[in-house]
Formats: structure tokens, C-alpha cells, sequence
């Protein structure tokens, strides 16, 4: 039986090349196979495969929810403040990419406000400055008129949202044409009525008046919406609830789309009204303050010398001038209005001693004056008088008061510079006699003119501040 096996053996080992050793036999004996050994193909072991186990959850193709709002219906960047840049607020209620771009629909050029964004659950602001980029690679402001907007989301899954929204551009205030007002003058009795004409597509349109002096503004009616074909505007201003004082005013109309472009015109008016007039021939509590008063106007070449001598020497005064010369040197009277810290009073018309005239004729000649400065310069010399030679009596001052003079002006300091035509000596008599609160009276002469640099250097050098009659007063 062992014997069966072992040659079984044998023959199996010498099937593959091997040395079979009988039982028994020697290491020694080995012999080795008579044939050379057979390599057997390779065994080939079949891959196991994994069975693919289906994903419990559908599909996602449901695009993400996006709402968009803007912070205005309109856009207007011009730098004035007011509505210069958009905000764009998007609401996306999954994990998405986030585009948003702006656009002329035009051609006229686009801004990215995101490109690809990853964006999480929630808003996400951008802001918009009004600037669009052009084919060329360069910005510039977008034009007036509708920009689109269009946003668009896509989730992991690609699914895509878009929405378009458009905003419009306003650059361009509206448009504003200022007419009269009325009455004028006003005495500050009933209101007073603004009137004007406008237009603009951006509305609803508010408006409001102001009452500005000296640029500064004393009072302004409530800001109300109104139809664009609203044409005037009533009611009554006052200064810090008081009456406005007697003088010159600008009744301003102020117009703003919804935009928030704004328009402003102006034009001036008289505060006039009847008043108890008040004598002055110096002003205690003045301080170092001293008046500088200029009569007649009848030499055109001196008044405006006289006039350059205070521009560059910043210093103030008052011309009272005659109506007829007004209206004879009105350029001259317009620059006179238009200098700073120079003012005007009244001389009448004609240069008559209004003592020997009836309170008609003096009234008359009042008013005449008035009505020339307003006719040639838009301006108003009330509420200060100054009589020719400085005579009146009750008449005269009654017929004052009757024309809105608040105060009538006489002096205490005068050269007489009509007596002499030497400089130096208007100089000196000048000097002698000011003093804090004094009214200094001068003329238009060219002797006057050449001696007033001196005489504004001079009146500094001794502490004393040259002003004209609004300063004086304060």
C-alpha cells in the first residue's frame, strides 16, 4: 500500500521537474529528472465585485429661491449726497454661486457687482456707486434713464435661479424758472407769495420757499409735496418769530425730485413798511467802531475810486446817493451794491433842502430815489436817510417814516471837504474829530477820493475800525 502511494508521488513530482527519492533511499542516490520541467499557465482569480448599493435620495433639481430688493427705485450719482449709490439686497435660501451684474439695456456699458460668489443662506448686500464700465475698459457715470439688473444663483447641484430687476438712473435736477414776488415790497403784513414754474420726470416733487439775507437764511416754509404743475407758494416768513426788519431781501423757491436733484432760484425783495424814524448823529456802545458816510454820487470817476480804495482796503462804508445820478452812473451803482461790506442810504432826488418843501414833495422825492436803486440795481437804500445839507423838521421825518426810513443819518465828524481841494486837510479834520461811534460825512469829490486810503489807514492806526452803517448799528 505505502509502495502505491509513493510511486503515485514520484509520478506527480516527476510531472513538474523534480527528483523523486524512494524510500529508504540516500540523499546521495538523488538523480534528476529525465525531462526538463513544465511551467504551468498562471491561475487566474476572478475580481470580487462590490455591489452598488442605490442612494436613498432623489435627485436635487430644484433651483434655489432668490429674492432681490433695492434700496431705491432710483439712483442719482452726481456727488450731491443724496441717493449717490444703490444698494442691492439678495436672499438666497441655500448654498449657491452668486453673479449680479448691472447694465445699460442700451449698450452703454456694465458693472460686476459679483461674479461666481459663493454665498450661504442668508442676504447679501452690494452696493452700486452708479459707474459703469465701457467696451473700452474705461468707467464713466451711467447715463439717465432704466439699468437693468440681472442676478443669478446656482446650488451644488447646478440648478440656476435668475432674476431681473432695473433701477433708474437721475442725474438732472429739475427744471425751475423763477418768477415774481408778491407783493413787493412786502410790508410783512399777509403772505407773501413766491411764484415759479417747473418740471421733472423723477416725481413726486417737493417743494419748499426760504428767506435768505446776506446769503444767510432767516426762514423757510415746510417741505411739501406737490404736483409739478403747482405755480406758487404762499406764506409768511418772519426771523426768529419776529417781523422781518425793514431792507432787502431773496425770496428763494427750492425744488427737489425724487431723485434728490435739487434746483434753487432767487430773486430779490423789499421789506418796506411804516415806521417811527430815529435820529442819529453818533452811536454810543459802539466800541471802536467809526461810520464812514459818502454823499451825492454826482462824480462818477471819484465815487469809483472811492469804492476801489474800500474793496482793497476792506473796509466798510455807506453812500448815500442822489436817484438822478443812480440812474445817470448805474454801473457805477450796481458795483457799489455788489462790494462787500458797503451799503447804501437814501439822498432823495434833486439834492432840495426838504425843510421848504410840502410832506408830499418830500415823500415823493423819498420814494423817487427808492425807485431808482431798485429799478437800476434791484436794491433798496431803506431803512437810512440822510436829508440833503441835513436839514427837516416833523414833515420831513414823518415823511421818513412814511417811507420805511427807519433811521435818519446826520453826522458828527465833517471836514467840510467841499471847502478845500487839498487832501491833507480833509485828512486832518477827519482825524481830529473821530472817535468810537462817530458818523463821518464825506463827498464824492477827487480831493475826498485821494485822501481816503490815508484816512481808513490813519483811523486804523489810532484802533478805530472804519464801517459802514449796518456794522455801526450791529
Amino acid at each position: 500500500m505505502q509502495g502505491r502511494i509513493w510511486l503515485a508521488a514520484a509520478a506527480v513530482v516527476a510531472a513538474i521537474g523534480l527528483v523523486a527519492v524512494a524510500p529508504g533511499a540516500d540523499a546521495g542516490q538523488l538523480t534528476a529528472a529525465a525531462e526538463p520541467a513544465t511551467t504551468l499557465p498562471a491561475t487566474t482569480v476572478p475580481a470580487t465585485t462590490v455591489p452598488e448599493i442605490p442612494d436613498p435620495r432623489p435627485p436635487d433639481t430644484t433651483p434655489p429661491v432668490v429674492g432681490v430688493t433695492l434700496s431705491s427705485a432710483l439712483v442719482s450719482p452726481n456727488g450731491d449726497g443724496r441717493l449717490d449709490r444703490l444698494t442691492v439686497r439678495v436672499t438666497v435660501d441655500e448654498d449657491a454661486t452668486l453673479s449680479v451684474t448691472v447694465r445699460n439695456p442700451v449698450g452703454g456699458g456694465h458693472a460686476h457687482l459679483a461674479t461666481d460668489q459663493p454665498t450661504s443662506p442668508g442676504t447679501v448686500s452690494l452696493v452700486w456707486l452708479g459707474r459703469l464700465q465701457r467696451g473700452d475698459g474705461t468707467w464713466a457715470t451711467a447715463g439717465n434713464g432704466r439699468m437693468v439688473i440681472d442676478v443669478e444663483a446656482v446650488d451644488l447641484a447646478t440648478n440656476t435661479t435668475t432674476v431681473t430687476e432695473s433701477v433708474g438712473v437721475d442725474t438732472r435736477a429739475p427744471t425751475l424758472r423763477q418768477g415774481p414776488v408778491s407783493p413787493e415790497p412786502w410790508t410783512g403784513q399777509g403772505a407773501l407769495t413766491q411764484h415759479f414754474s417747473t418740471s421733472d420726470p423723477s416725481r413726486p416733487l417737493t417743494m419748499w420757499t426760504r428767506v435768505l439775507r446776506d446769503g444767510r437764511v432767516l426762514d423757510q416754509s415746510p417741505p411739501h409735496p406737490r404736483p409739478a404743475s403747482t405755480h406758487s407758494i404762499s406764506w409768511h416768513p418772519d426771523a426768529w418769530t419776529r417781523t422781518l426788519p425793514i431792507g432787502l431781501y431773496e425770496g428763494e423757491v427750492v425744488v427737489r425730485d425724487a431723485a434728490g436733484n435739487t434746483s434753487r432760484r432767487s430773486v430779490p425783495f423789499r421789506v418796506h413798511r411804516v415806521v417811527t424814524t430815529q435820529r442819529i448823529s453818533q452811536v454810543a456802545g459802539a466800541g471802536r467802531r467809526v461810520a464812514i458816510t459818502i454823499d451825492d454820487c454826482y462824480h462818477q470817476a471819484a465815487w469809483s475810486s472811492m469804492l476801489s480804495t474800500l474793496d482793497r482796503l476792506d473796509a466798510g462804508a455807506t453812500f448815500f446817493c442822489n436817484g438822478e445820478y443812480v440812474r445817470r452812473f448805474a454801473d457805477v451803482a450796481r458795483r457799489t451794491v455788489a462790494t462787500d461790506r458797503v451799503s447804501i442810504g437814501s439822498h432823495t432826488v434833486g439834492h432840495v433842502d426838504l425843510a421848504t418843501v410840502s410832506f408830499g414833495e418830500a415823500l415823493h422825492r423819498m420814494l423817487g430815489d427808492e425807485a431808482a436803486w431798485w429799478d437800476v440795481a434791484r436794491a433798496t437804500p431803506a431803512p437810512y436817510l440822510r436829508p440833503p445839507y441835513g436839514s427837516y423838521d416833523n414833515e420831513v421825518l414823518a415823511a421818513a417814516g412814511r417811507a420805511s426810513f427807519a433811521y435818519t443819518v446826520l453826522w458828527d465828524v465833517d471836514p467840510q471837504d467841499w471847502d478845500t481841494n487839498d487832501p491833507g486837510t480833509v485828512i486832518s479834520r477827519v482825524l481830529s474829530g473821530a472817535k468810537g461811534g462817530s458818523i463821518i460825512l464825506l463827498h464824492t469829490k477827487p480831493q475826498t477820493a485821494q485822501a481816503l486810503e490815508t484816512i481808513i489807514r490813519s483811523l486804523r492806526a489810532r484802533g478805530l475800525q472804519p464801517v459802514g452803517l449796518p456794522e455801526l448799528l450791529g
